[in-house]
């Protein structure tokens, strides 16, 4: 069966059972949740440089030095960025899986591992459901109603519908049926 892809790039793919990171591969079954965690700059580094530089403005000389520092913490403060991140639960703890400075992009993942969550939440057909409709079925009355019985399973399972060994099951029943 062929894995529905919810997002894909150059970094990250989500798939109907994993989520790759930067090459780190994280099993969909293991993730309670996920959600969008935000990291502010620090600011600390600014602030001591601005402070440092009024501090060096009172004495006479040595206020260009402290006009300087003034003007490299502003610039410090201004460049920094908020950082975001695809933030994993599961049993084990929290995972920081992705960090980006691009909010969209994060937010685009965190949908795309929800939408997968609920993809996998959603009941799928199985053996017993495709045995069913089988048996409810009358035996077939000649050879090109047990043929489009089997071509209807053969494409059941290429859909992802069935496994192998859930189609050979069925097929196994429908000619039991038929003899």
């Amino acid at each position: 069966m062929e894995e529905k892809i919810f997002y894909q790039s150059t970094d990250v793919s989500v798939t109907q059972s994993r989520v790759i990171a930067r090459g780190t591969t994280y099993s969909l079954r293991n993730i309670s949740s996920v959600s969008k965690y935000v990291i502010p700059p620090n600011r600390t580094g600014p602030v001591i440089m601005i402070l440092i530089g009024l501090v060096l403005l009172i004495p006479e000389d040595a206020r260009i030095v402290g006009g300087l520092l003034i003007v490299g913490g502003l610039v410090w403060w201004f460049v920094q960025k908020t950082y975001y991140t695809v933030r994993l639960m599961s049993n084990a703890g929290e995972v920081r899986a992705y960090t980006s400075a691009d909010e969209n992009l994060i937010g685009s993942i965190v949908t795309a591992i929800n939408d997968a969550i609920m993809y996998q939440s959603q009941p799928q057909k199985s053996s017993s459901e495709a045995t069913v409709t089988i048996h409810e079925q009358k035996a077939p009355s000649n050879q090109n109603d047990i043929t489009t019985k089997l071509k209807e399973l053969q494409k059941m399972k290429q859909d992802g519908d069935l496994t192998e060994e859930e189609f050979q099951k069925a097929k196994n029943k429908l000619i039991a049926s038929f003899d």
